[in-house]
């Protein structure tokens, strides 16, 4: 008996986790009608790469469509399953090749050149799940004249004035006022607005396509006057497909069913009219 056969891990593959947020994800009908929308008005009759399949829902959306081809890829064991249950329960295992691995991971020469690589790698921080990657690497799948769907995405933010918690934060006589003065500043539910009564002002950064940041990744200053004497910032972001566009979270209170948040990032200077947006490691947004 070999090594491999005496150890039953070397034959059961590893657990994979699936989080709560896919739940949310797929009753999130904004996300969900934006994407059908940019699939109808752009994969009839093309060869599409889906990154990150999940559930396999946009791959059977595209074929809907009027695709003429779909290569999905998803890596996550459980999510592949699911996946490929669903392609052959709705009879498309002739036109939906699921690949399970990461598309970093696929040889080149394994599939045909695509007209579309259609993608849905966003987080609450845009580009927290290696999107920038992953679509550097699927240039090499792609026609010259092929597009990624959707074609980039837009920061948006507002002000936050903040203000103190209504319960002070202690514990065993342990007072946190450091922690109540910063959580005060962020904390959505307290938000305090520029002008009472009315909503607060939305920025909006310059559009940047994913064929600029695969080439140049996230570098941005910010000059607005509007930021002098402001305790923080309370960021998301837009994705869009031509004058198509969906916003990933809405400003202050959690909405129901949207898997994505805003992020908040305090300002450690409040005199300043200045930020700068750019990336750690291509991977985290950075706001200083």
């Amino acid at each position: 008996m070999t090594s491999e056969e005496k150890s039953p891990k070397s034959q059961t593959p590893p657990l994979s986790p699936i989080h709560a947020w896919h739940y949310d994800m797929l009753l999130d009908q904004d996300r969900n009608n934006f994407y059908e929308r940019i699939i109808r008005e752009n994969c009839r009759d093309k060869i599409v790469l889906e990154i990150g399949a999940g559930s396999g829902l946009m791959s059977v959306l595209a074929i809907r469509h009027g695709a003429k081809q779909v290569i999905c890829c998803e890596k996550n064991p459980m999510l592949a399953m699911a996946a490929e249950v669903l392609i052959n329960r709705m009879g498309l295992k002739d036109r939906i090749t699921l690949i399970k691995q990461y598309s970093t991971e696929i040889p080149t020469e394994q599939i045909p050149k695509v007209d579309i690589v259609l993608h849905e790698l966003f987080a609450s921080d845009p580009f927290a799940e290696d999107v920038i990657h992953s679509l550097r690497d699927a240039k090499r799948f792609m026609k010259p004249d092929a597009i990624f769907l959707p074609e980039g995405i837009q920061i948006v933010y507002q002000a936050v004035h903040g203000h103190g918690l209504r319960q002070e934060l202690k514990f065993a006589g342990i007072e946190l006022k450091e922690m109540t003065q910063l959580l005060g500043q962020v904390y959505p539910a307290l938000r305090n607005n520029q002008n009472p009564g009315f909503p607060n002002k939305t920025y909006y950064l310059p559009k940047v396509s994913m064929e600029s940041l695969i080439k140049n990744s996230y570098d941005y200053l910010e000059t607005n006057p509007d930021l002098i004497g402001v305790d923080a910032i309370e960021l998301t972001y837009k994705i869009y497909q031509g004058d198509v566009e969906m916003q990933a979270a809405p400003f202050g209170l959690l909405a129901d069913n949207r898997h994505w948040s805003t992020l908040f990032f305090y300002k450690t200077n409040l005199k300043t009219d200045k930020v700068q947006f750019s990336l750690e490691d291509e991977i985290k947004l950075l706001v200083n």
